[in-house]
């Protein structure tokens, strides 16, 4: 669900490969077994969600209508469904909750989910303006959702009940509680705005760190023209890299005479890694990827860190790390931070294995003799 485990899911959210029947050409149906759409809707492949994906489709001007519509859809089921839990009061089963968030939030996760992944594998300034412009109302509403005392009062009922509930339900229903917790269910007033005021920002700075290094990415290159710095690489990786230098005008470039383009993206970065024989090569690729947009993202990653600190204040928290090991199978960030220690720490040598004793040689008593002859003196052990 986008609200119930994650306070951010939905900005991470990626589509589910479930088919949900077949299409039709007079509505689609949305994700969850929600309502069908609009024959205006069918020429926007983020609301055709009868089957995979249509990545190859979707297009920036298709983001701000699909997300829009979805989210005026969720909004209205949901306060639906929160009026229909407070009727309910003890009678609320796990399927009227759990099941029926489930269906409602379909359709945006499956939507969001395809606009985030396109925005890491097919990034444009285009999908940056549509994203940026839809992302704050995807966390508004998605903030809603987690910060529902309806919701929440409806789900703890369903756990403390005398129903029948198998492992995983009970599972579910607990860790939903927990994300609900850390999502602020409980904050009010002022309390409760700097919260949300800050989960925004976290979202638009989570944004511009991606961005930033996506763009390091692209602007990074290294014209190879000596065979010797791509020794190592299969054909098919040095046909690429070639085929990447004539792209920027080196004429006559081929996969066996280069030269060759190497870059930062993966289909050029890993196989390099993995193949080419020449370490200083490799070297400067490494320290490249792991260096990249660091300029740009360090004041990010500073505020970052500042705003999860004040966040773990609001909720009562030391520290974030304390919030972050609620999720965490560890017992205790100390638990944690030993666990490390142990790890890091350099090992001892082992103790080195007992030496064999060398076997005594035989007795010349214990040994057989037939009388005909002396018996043969012993042998001496080989062994020191």
């Amino acid at each position: 669900m986008l609200t119930l485990f994650s306070a951010g899911s939905a900005l991470r959210a990626t589509s589910r490969a479930l088919p949900f029947g077949p299409s039709s050409r007079v509505a689609t149906r949305f994700r969850g077994g929600a309502a069908e759409a609009s024959a205006a809707t069918l020429d926007n492949p983020l609301l055709q969600q009868d089957s995979l994906p249509r990545f190859d489709t979707v297009a920036p001007e298709n983001v701000t209508p699909a997300i829009e519509e979805l989210l005026q859809r969720l909004d209205s089921e949901f306060t639906s469904l929160e009026g229909t839990l407070a009727a309910a009061e003890a009678n609320v089963a796990y399927a009227d909750v759990v099941e029926a968030l489930e269906r409602i939030e379909a359709p945006i996760e499956y939507a969001w989910g395809v606009v985030g992944h396109l925005m890491g594998v097919k990034n444009s300034d285009e999908l940056r303006a549509a994203h940026g412009e839809m992302q704050p109302k995807v966390v508004q509403t998605t903030t809603k959702l987690s910060q529902s005392a309806a919701v929440y009062a409806a789900v703890e009922h369903v756990l403390s009940s005398a129903g029948a509930l198998d492992e995983s339900q009970r599972r579910i229903l607990q860790s939903s509680l927990q994300g609900m917790k850390l999502s602020g269910v409980a904050l009010e007033g002022s309390a409760k705005e700097q919260f949300n005021a800050n989960r925004m920002e976290l979202a638009e700075l989570s944004t511009k760190f991606s961005n930033n290094v996506l763009d390091a990415t692209k602007a990074w290159s290294m014209v190879v023209t000596d065979a010797s710095q791509v020794d190592g690489l299969p054909p098919s990786a040095k046909a690429l890299l070639a085929s990447r230098a004539a792209a920027d005008g080196a004429d006559g470039a081929t996969a066996e005479a280069g030269p060759w383009k190497l870059g930062l993206d993966m289909p050029a970065y890993l196989p390099a890694m993995k193949y080419i024989k020449d370490g200083a090569v490799r070297e400067k690729l490494y320290r490249s990827f792991v260096t990249r947009a660091g300029a740009e993202n360090e004041p990010l990653v500073r505020r970052i860190l500042e705003l999860k600190k004040e966040q773990a204040a609001i909720l009562g928290y030391q520290t974030y790390a304390e919030v972050s090991i609620e999720r965490k199978m560890a017992e205790s960030v100390t638990a944690a931070a030993a666990r490390n220690s142990r790890r890091n720490s350099p090992r001892n040598p082992p103790t080195p294995a007992p030496r064999p004793t060398p076997r005594s040689p035989p007795s010349t008593s214990s040994r057989r003799c037939s009388g005909r002859r002396r018996c043969p003196p012993p042998r001496r052990s080989s062994r020191c």
